[in-house]
């Protein structure tokens, strides 16, 4: 089985975009929810990648972050 989508959490949805946009050239579109999402393509057109999004850590408020 081959994955088709993923979804990633971030604290930094901007620095999370440079780093992805520089380093493996993905392309985010925004996307409408009720909170900050953005859909990710990867690849090419003519060789396609395995597209997925990202949210932000705020978007879920159940989930708290410590510092080690």
């Amino acid at each position: 089985m081959r994955p088709t989508y993923f979804d990633l959490t971030v604290t930094d949805i901007a620095a999370a975009r440079a780093f992805f946009e520089a380093v493996l050239d993905w392309r985010f579109e925004p996307f409408q929810m009720p909170y900050e999402y953005y859909r990710i393509t990867t690849g090419t057109p003519d060789q396609p990648g395995i597209d997925g999004g990202v949210e932000t850590l705020a978007c879920h408020p159940r989930t708290t972050t410590h510092s080690g």
